[in-house]
């Protein structure tokens, strides 16, 4: 009786680890996706709305505007001279 209760213990870890493996896999791919219609939203925004500044969606309901924030987050550095340390667009 007891073999059988920790060939059972065994299983449960393998499917736990299996498990949290699937999890991780499925969390991985949809950060993907998203990082990557975040890279393309970008791209179509500096290629389509950067050169005419502002695109009207829906009449006196939805505009899109093109502004740049050339300071750090909420634009903390604002008028301060850039230094970039990373090459990789964020």
């Amino acid at each position: 009786m007891a073999a059988v209760k920790k060939e059972n213990t065994f299983t449960l870890k393998t499917e736990n680890k299996n498990r949290n493996t699937a999890t991780a896999v499925v969390v991985l791919a949809v950060a993907a996706v998203l990082l990557a219609i975040d890279q393309m939203l970008k791209y179509f925004v500096l290629r389509d709305l950067r050169p005419v500044g502002t695109v009207t969606v829906i009449p006196g309901l939805l505009e899109l505007t093109y502004v740049e924030n050339t300071g750090a987050a909420f634009g903390v550095a604002i008028g301060r001279e850039q230094r970039k340390s990373c090459p990789v667009d964020f």
